[in-house]
C-alpha cells in the first residue's frame, strides 16, 4: 500500500512539473514580473546562463572608421565609440568585462574615460538626431498655443516648461528610461571645455570641486573619518582649498551654532540668544587663538579657493552642465551594452527546444510606446526583433521553452 502511495505521489509530481510554465530572462540582475504566457502545452524554465559577464566575449574591436571602433561587433545592436584610438577603445571594452567594479563606480570610471577622451557614442549620436529636434519643436508649439504660457511672468513659465517639457517627452517612440532632458538640453557646445582642468588637476579632483564650487564661500567641516576628508586634503595640496588655520576667525565662528558659541564664549554673568553677540564678544576677549584652537579643530574646516586666474575664462557651470550629460550618456552606453551582452549570450546557447521569445516590458513612470508594443506580441526563435529594441531598452527577454 505504501509503495502505491508513493508512485501516486510521485505521479503527480510529474504532472505538476509538466504543466508548470516558468519564464527565465536574458539579464540575470533584472527580477521577472509575474506574468504568464498563455500559450497552450508550453514549458517555460530558467536557463542555466553564465556567472561573469567575462563568460562570454565578443569579437576583438573593430574599426569602422579612422577613429571610430565598435566595441562589440557582431552583437545584436552594435555600439561605436568615436572621436578615440584604438587603446582607449579597449579600455572601454574592459572597463565594461570588469565583474570586480560594478554600480555606480564603474559608471563614475566610465564617466571619467568619456570626459577625458571626448568619446561620442554614435548610435546615442543617431537617436538625438531622430528625436532631439522633434522635442524641441513640440515645446515651441505648446509655448505658442498656450494662453496661460502668454501672460504668465518668469516663476509661472519654470512651472510650465516643466509641463510641456512632460509631454513632448511622451510623444517620443522609444524612450528610455534615462533623464532626456539633460540629454537634449545639456549637450556642451565644446565637449573639450574641460580638457585644461582635468589635465591640470585630475578628474576626480575636479569633480569634488565642481560638486561644491556653487557655494565657495562656504566653510566645510569634514572630521578624520568622513569619506571626503581624503579629497578635500588633496584639494588643499593642490591649492583648490584652504584649511581652517587660513580662514578668518570671524567666518570660522559664523559656522557654529548659537550653543557652541556659548560654550565658547562662557560668559560669567549670561547666556547669548543671538550668534551676532556671542561673536562680537568671542572676538574681543583675551587669547582668542587659544581659545578657538581649544574647541574647534582646524584641520577638519575647508574653504574651496577661487581657480588661478588663468583658468577664469572657463565657466565652471557648463562643465557641470556637460558632465551631467556625460552621465546620462553613459547610462545608456552602459545600459544598452549590458542588456545586449546578456542577449547575445544566451542566445549563443539556443537549443532545439526553445520555441520562441517574449518582450517582457518594464513598466515604470516612464512610458515608451516602442516597448509596449512589441511586449504584446510573441515571437519565434526565428524572428525575434533586434534586441535591445533601442537605444537605453531596459526590456527583458523572456525564453519560452517547449519540451513536449
Amino acid at each position: 500500500m505504501e509503495y502505491l502511495i508513493l508512485l501516486l505521489v510521485i505521479f503527480l509530481i510529474y504532472l505538476f512539473i509538466k504543466s508548470n510554465r516558468r519564464k527565465s530572462h536574458i539579464n540575470p540582475n533584472y527580477d521577472s514580473p509575474r506574468s504568464e504566457i498563455e500559450i497552450p502545452n508550453i514549458e517555460v524554465k530558467v536557463s542555466t546562463g553564465y556567472n561573469n559577464i567575462n563568460d562570454f566575449n565578443y569579437p576583438p574591436i573593430k574599426r569602422f572608421k579612422e577613429n571610430d571602433w565598435v566595441i562589440n561587433p557582431s552583437s545584436s545592436f552594435e555600439l561605436t565609440l568615436q572621436n578615440i584610438n584604438q587603446n582607449v577603445a579597449q579600455e572601454v571594452r574592459s572597463l565594461l568585462g570588469d565583474n570586480e567594479l560594478y554600480g555606480y563606480r564603474k559608471v563614475d570610471r566610465l564617466v571619467e574615460l568619456f570626459s577625458q577622451n571626448n568619446i561620442i557614442v554614435k548610435e546615442i549620436e543617431d537617436y538625438k538626431d531622430k528625436y532631439k529636434l522633434k522635442y524641441f519643436s513640440k515645446i515651441e508649439e505648446l509655448e505658442n498655443t498656450s494662453i496661460e504660457w502668454k501672460k504668465s511672468y518668469a516663476a509661472d513659465k519654470v512651472d510650465l516648461l516643466e509641463e510641456f517639457r512632460e509631454q513632448a517627452l511622451e510623444e517620443i517612440y522609444e524612450r528610455p528610461n534615462v533623464d532626456l532632458i539633460k540629454l537634449f538640453e545639456l549637450e556642451p557646445k565644446d565637449i573639450t571645455i574641460d580638457d585644461e582642468l582635468i589635465k591640470e588637476y585630475g578628474f576626480e579632483n575636479l569633480r569634488t570641486y565642481l560638486k561644491f564650487y556653487d557655494k565657495p564661500d562656504k566653510i566645510r567641516t569634514f572630521p578624520k573619518d568622513h569619506y571626503l576628508r581624503s579629497k578635500f586634503d588633496e584639494l588643499e595640496k593642490l591649492n583648490l582649498a584652504e584649511r581652517g588655520y587660513n580662514l578668518p576667525q570671524k567666518d570660522i565662528l559664523e559656522t557654529l551654532t548659537l550653543k557652541e558659541l556659548n560654550k565658547i564664549a562662557q560668559h560669567p554673568e549670561k547666556e547669548f540668544k543671538r550668534k551676532r553677540q556671542a561673536i562680537e564678544y568671542i572676538l574681543t576677549g583675551p587669547n582668542l587663538n587659544e581659545l578657538i584652537g581649544k574647541n574647534i579643530s582646524m584641520r577638519e574646516l575647508f574653504k574651496l579657493r577661487p581657480l588661478p586666474e588663468k583658468y577664469l575664462h572657463i565657466n565652471l557651470s557648463e562643465i557641470a552642465n556637460s558632465w551631467s550629460y556625460t552621465y546620462v550618456v553613459v547610462e545608456l552606453f552602459e545600459n544598452t551594452y549590458r542588456n545586449a551582452y546578456y542577449f547575445d549570450r544566451n542566445k549563443k546557447e539556443d537549443k532545439d527546444y526553445i520555441k520562441g521569445y517574449k518582450i517582457n516590458y518594464r513598466r515604470n513612470e516612464i512610458h515608451c510606446n516602442c516597448c509596449k508594443e512589441h511586449s504584446e506580441k510573441t515571437y519565434t526563435k526565428n524572428n525575434l526583433p533586434n534586441y535591445p529594441l533601442h537605444i537605453g531598452c531596459s526590456c527583458f527577454i523572456e525564453t519560452i521553452y517547449d519540451f513536449d
